[in-house]
C-alpha cells in the first residue's frame, strides 16, 4: 500500500511538471503593448504593396506581349517583326527584375503607428489603404473565454469576434468578423465594407513570452494579399 502511495504521487508530481513545461494554449487574455523593434509597421507594409502592384502589372505585361507579338510577326515585313521582336525580349527581361524585387519584405521597427502612411503612392503603382486596425493597435486589451474574443484598440474600437467560425457584425458596423481556435492558434478575419479584408494569425512566441499577430492584407485591386508581423509584448 505504501509503495503504491509513493507511485502516485510521482506520477502526480511528473504530471504537474510535464503541464508547467508545456506551451500557453490559444488564450491571449491580457493587455499587450507593441514591440516596435520586432514588428512591420505602415512605411513597411506600404513598400511591400507597391512591391506586389508592380509584380503584378509586370505579369500582366507580359501575358499581353506574348499573346500580341505573334500576330505582329507575322501581319508585318521583315523590318517590322525585328522591331517587334526586339521590344519583347527587353520587356521580358525587365519583367524578371521586377520579379525578383517582389519577393519578401525586410522587417525593421521604427515606432510608427500613427495614421499618416495609411495610403502610399509610388507613380502608376497607385494609392493602396492599409488596415485600418494598423493606427491603433499600439496598445490591446484583450479578454477572451471559450466563445468569444474581446479587442479594445487604442482609438476605443472594439474588435469582437465569436469563435464559431461564423461571421458577425463588429468594429462599430463597418466589418464583419468571424474567428476560430485550433492547436494553439487563434485567427481573426476581417471583412470590411469596401471589399478589403484582413486576417489575423495570433499565436504564442516560441519561448511563450510575446504574443505575434500576423496579418495578412488583401485589397480588391490586387490579385495577392500581403503579409505583416506585429509582436507584443505584456504589460504588468
Amino acid at each position: 500500500m505504501r509503495r503504491r502511495t509513493v507511485l502516485v504521487l510521482i506520477a502526480g508530481l511528473l504530471a504537474l511538471n510535464a503541464h508547467a513545461g508545456a506551451p500557453p494554449g490559444a488564450d491571449f487574455s491580457g493587455a499587450w503593448r507593441l514591440d516596435d523593434r520586432n514588428s512591420d509597421n505602415a512605411t513597411t507594409l506600404a513598400a511591400a504593396l507597391r512591391d506586389e502592384a508592380h509584380k503584378e502589372q509586370q505579369a500582366s505585361t507580359q501575358n499581353t506581349q506574348g499573346t500580341t507579338s505573334p500576330a505582329t510577326g507575322s501581319s508585318g515585313s521583315n523590318a517590322g517583326g525585328g522591331h517587334h521582336g526586339g521590344a519583347g525580349a527587353g520587356g521580358m527581361g525587365h519583367g524578371g527584375g521586377m520579379g525578383g524585387s517582389g519577393g519578401g519584405h525586410s522587417r525593421h521597427g521604427g515606432g510608427d503607428t500613427s495614421n499618416k502612411d495609411n495610403a502610399s503612392k509610388d507613380g502608376d503603382a497607385g494609392t493602396y489603404p492599409l488596415p485600418p486596425t494598423l493606427s491603433a493597435d499600439s496598445v490591446l486589451l484583450v479578454q477572451q473565454d471559450a466563445k468569444t474574443v474581446d479587442v479594445h484598440l487604442g482609438n476605443g474600437d472594439r474588435l469582437t469576434a465569436t469563435l464559431d467560425g461564423q461571421p458577425h457584425q463588429s468594429l462599430n458596423g463597418n466589418a464583419m468578423v468571424r474567428g476560430h481556435l485550433e492547436a494553439g492558434h487563434m485567427e481573426v478575419a476581417i471583412e470590411y465594407a469596401d471589399g478589403t479584408q484582413l486576417v489575423q494569425n495570433w499565436a504564442w512566441s516560441p519561448d511563450g513570452q510575446q504574443l505575434v499577430v500576423t496579418g495578412s492584407w488583401k485589397l480588391p485591386t490586387l490579385q495577392a494579399p500581403v503579409s505583416f508581423r506585429r509582436t507584443y509584448v505584456g504589460l504588468h
